[in-house]
């Protein structure tokens, strides 16, 4: 009886209030059982609703990280921030979206918004903890030392903040005091659940060997399962600064980039690899190296973003105006379907390019991923400021057209189409038969399937089954192939 007398007055609660508030009541109840798809329907509604609530936006945008839909959860936490800037638990979970993307920098830049707003002193410190995390992730060491020793003096038994600390004075080679922060953090945790345990074990052994206590080292490596991984820092330690257990001594630099080179250039990156790993640690602030691993990671397997990207976002931590590295970046990510990424990406790697004629190439890409995510008016924008410098440029004139053709506007689809074939005079047969399938499309959109047929016959044999697929009952107008081949490798070394 006590339970259904709960149940009425929580219903009569719900009732009660307005439509969007009682939706967002009942999203809060899916939310803590973890129903996050439930959930997620029920804060849409809540946003119908009540469109400039933005703690509607930011829930939604939370579900959509815990789901994995990571586009969509930038996408709903930005529109949070745009409705009310001073709402900082929307910077903090823009920043810990960027932090689960590996997306380091970005993430800082949140976080430190996220604090310009935040009063409340445990979330204050909640924020500080992440942004240390990633300013250790991106080699900036001292940063992260400063914050979690700040952290430390209000917050001793935190486990995590004695872990971190652990590792950032390893990597400083103090390992006397890695040791001990590394044996607090275990005792911290000691009676705690725990998921990954077993590398906090890891790490102290780690920490004994880098001092030379390789017996104490052993006794604690006993208890980890993970045998491989203590085998591969035994032979060739994955501590950059340890310098003392590579065996290439007596190599000169010059030798060992000489070889790096030989190997890109014959196509065998595994081994460009081991030699430029060599380099990386004889000259950690060379950004030219971390950004050649990422290449070569990206020719061994282009779809293997998290690897590759953190090459990519070390090379960008030493040089922020690594342009080729932004555009590696958005190249991942574009490959991979996550289009809001490849944008901000392409954005840097089109700001800190100086060459035109690339610029002309990444705002190029930047209009096609902008229509791929149905945001014309940004597309449009790119388009206007392409014209002012690149006037009469065919595949700009190409893009605007299918900006049209997705408006169906194909009146002025098939005006932008004939003077990107009329401006390209000269070109590979591939590139005039994209121009003429266009044309032909528009044509037969137009009812002009007489005309679309003779346009056609200009058509390669490649694409017969576009062409079919236009004739088709569920025929759908949609955007032409990316100009480029995403997953071509990248052979030039310089």
């Amino acid at each position: 009886m006590k339970y259904l007398t709960i149940f009425c007055l929580l219903i009569n609660f719900i009732f009660a209030q307005s439509p969007g508030k009682s939706s967002f009541i009942e999203a809060e109840i899916y939310f803590k059982q973890n129903k996050f798809k439930e959930a997620i329907l029920l804060y849409k509604k809540s946003i119908n609703f009540e469109p400039t609530n933005p703690k509607y936006h930011f829930k939604l945008a939370f579900c959509y990280l815990k789901t994995d839909s990571v586009d969509l959860a930038i996408s709903n936490v930005k529109n949070a921030k745009n409705i009310d800037s001073t709402f900082a638990d929307s910077h903090f979970l823009e920043g810990l979206i960027y932090e689960k993307q590996k997306n380091y920098d970005l993430a800082i830049n949140s976080f430190y918004e996220a604090l310009d707003y935040e009063i409340e002193s445990n979330k204050r410190i909640q924020i500080e903890f992440h942004m240390a995390f990633c300013h250790l992730k991106l080699n900036k060491i001292d940063y992260a030392l400063e914050s979690m020793e700040t952290l430390e003096k209000d917050n001793l038994e935190d486990y995590r903040i004695q872990f971190i600390l652990g590792q950032i004075y390893k990597l400083k080679k103090n390992c006397c005091e890695s040791i001990l922060k590394l044996k607090k953090s275990i005792e911290l945790i000691e009676n705690k659940e725990i998921i990954n345990k077993e590398s906090f074990n890891f790490a102290l052994g780690e920490a004994y060997f880098y001092n030379n206590e390789i017996s104490n080292a052993e006794a604690i490596w006993i208890k980890c399962k993970n045998k491989s991984k203590i085998k591969s820092i035994k032979s060739i330690p994955n501590f950059k600064d340890s310098l003392n257990y590579w065996d290439f001594e007596d190599e000169k630099l010059e030798v060992i980039k000489n070889k790096a080179q030989n190997y890109f250039e014959k196509g065998e990156y595994k081994k460009a690899i081991v030699e430029i790993d060599k380099i990386n640690i004889l000259e950690p602030n060379n950004s030219k190296y971390h950004y050649k691993k990422a290449v070569c990671l990206f020719n061994i397997n282009y779809k293997d973003t998290l690897e590759t990207s953190k090459s990519l976002l070390q090379s960008l931590s030493i040089d922020y105006e690594h342009d080729r590295a932004y555009a590696l970046l958005a190249r991942l990510y574009e490959i991979n379907n996550q289009y809001i990424s490849a944008i901000q990406y392409y954005k840097l790697a089109e700001q800190n390019e100086n060459d035109m004629n690339v610029k002309i190439r990444y705002n190029s890409i930047l209009i096609h991923l902008y229509l791929k995510v149905n945001e014309t008016e940004n597309a449009q924008n790119v388009i206007a400021e392409l014209k002012n410098y690149a006037p009469g440029d065919p595949s700009i004139l190409f893009i605007e057209g299918q900006l049209y053709g997705l408006q169906k506007d194909w009146e002025n689809s098939l005006k932008c189409y004939q003077d990107a074939l009329d401006k390209c005079c000269i070109g590979p047969p591939s590139l005039s038969t994209k121009y003429y399938f266009a044309i032909g499309e528009v044509l037969y959109n137009l009812g002009k399937k007489e005309k679309a047929e003779n346009v056609w016959k200009n058509c390669y044999i490649m694409e017969k089954s576009e062409i079919q697929r236009v004739k088709s009952k569920d025929y759908k107008f949609q955007l032409y192939k990316n100009e480029f081949d995403l997953t071509e490798k990248i052979e030039d070394w310089d």
